[in-house]
């Protein structure tokens, strides 16, 4: 959804302060996200373009094309509500950061711990999908809709064996 131009040029700034800080919030967005009941998506976005970034870039892999490159990921936390979208915090993953998952649990933390969101639910793709992410989530009281690996474990049981048709309920 397109955002106001205020709001626009508050994540441009925001922007800004990916290379001094982990996890980048958006305080106007964080805002607007209180004001309104929603569901928080995780998601990230490789970004192959500028692979000369500062030599910060690491070999990645293009699901796409089962190929690789060199560039970075933009680890996104967004907020829906009522069919609008708009992001509330990101990270850059790198060849000197932390890893993804370290970056997602940081991020959960602080939108909770910090800003105080409460969304009605966690959505996320099978990257997201990992015992630490699914612990935190259940611990923090937000119900959460993962797409799982079936190579994954899940309080140390195969995923495999927790749903056999390869999709429903995981008790």
């Amino acid at each position: 959804s397109a955002l106001q131009g205020k709001l626009y040029r508050a994540m441009l700034t925001a922007a800004e302060q990916l290379s001094n800080k982990r996890i980048v919030l958006i305080p106007e967005l964080v805002e607007l996200a209180k004001k309104k009941p929603g569901r928080l998506i995780i998601d990230d976005t490789s970004n192959p373009k500028y692979a000369n970034l500062r030599g910060l870039t690491r070999k990645l892999f293009i699901p796409s094309t089962s190929g690789y490159c060199n560039g970075y990921r933009i680890l996104l936390f967004l907020w829906e509500s009522n069919g609008e979208r708009f992001p509330v915090a990101f990270a850059m993953w790198h060849k000197e950061s932390a890893p993804l998952l370290e970056l997602t649990l940081e991020g959960f933390s602080l939108l909770r711990n910090t800003v105080g969101l409460k969304p009605f639910s966690v959505l996320g793709d099978g990257a997201f999908g990992t015992e630490e992410i699914i612990k935190r989530i259940t611990d923090y009281g937000w119900p959460c809709i993962f797409r799982i690996k079936n190579n994954r474990k899940l309080n140390g049981e195969k995923i495999k064996r927790l749903i056999p048709g390869g999709y429903g309920k995981c008790s």
